[in-house]
């Protein structure tokens, strides 16, 4: 039975984005014919410090849940980053098993990747790419997973979708990896050269 999961940013006691985690959970779920989740009703499960940034990890079937847990959070230091194409990968739903973006970490040898198909730009390994020309942010809009903080980000006009493939990358100076751990004002602005292919 395929198991999904929801990671949540909590900081300093208050959840982030409780929302769009919501909803993201009632697609896969309707598309699984599973059961309603509610997650206000799980996270009162959790006792929530009120210091410090905190990963809420949930796991879970369209029957139960199979793991509610705080984990503290780190963001990890990222020097290399490598494009790697990977055509039959899916990833529209947040599936728990990452088997497939693990295997191709590995393989790279860097501390991230970032997977084309096709040659188009997707999402690195764990999170969504936005890419600086000089005068917009760009996210490629053919993205593996729509996170929730792309979507914020789109909502709030701070960048545009378009198709980027891996010849053009030249166009850009700088690009940031964001997700619900790392929100937009706290990514990093990397330089495109640590992009190697």
């Amino acid at each position: 039975m395929s198991q999904f999961i929801e990671s949540i940013r909590i900081h300093n006691g208050v959840t982030e984005n409780l929302t769009l985690h919501q909803k993201r959970v009632n697609k896969t779920l309707r598309q699984k014919a599973g059961e309603g989740l509610n997650l206000n009703r799980v996270l009162q499960k959790l006792q929530i410090p009120k210091n410090g940034l905190f990963k809420w990890r949930l796991e879970y079937t369209k029957d139960k849940i199979k793991q509610n847990q705080l984990i503290p959070y780190t963001s990890k230091t990222v020097k290399r980053i490598k494009l790697v194409e990977a055509p039959d990968l899916k990833y529209a739903l947040k599936y728990s098993d990452r088997n497939s973006f693990e295997k191709l970490l590995t393989q790279s040898n860097a501390d991230d990747i970032i997977i084309t198909q096709k040659g188009f730009i997707t999402d690195a390994s764990y999170s969504n790419l936005f890419f600086w020309d000089g005068q917009q942010w760009v996210t490629p809009s053919t993205p593996l997973l729509n996170g929730t903080q792309r979507e914020i980000i789109l909502k709030k006009k701070l960048a545009i979708e378009k198709q980027i493939h891996l010849n053009n990358l030249s166009n850009y100076t700088h690009f940031k990896r964001v997700n619900a751990m790392m929100k937009w004002e706290d990514s990093n602005m990397e330089k495109i050269d640590i992009i190697i292919c």
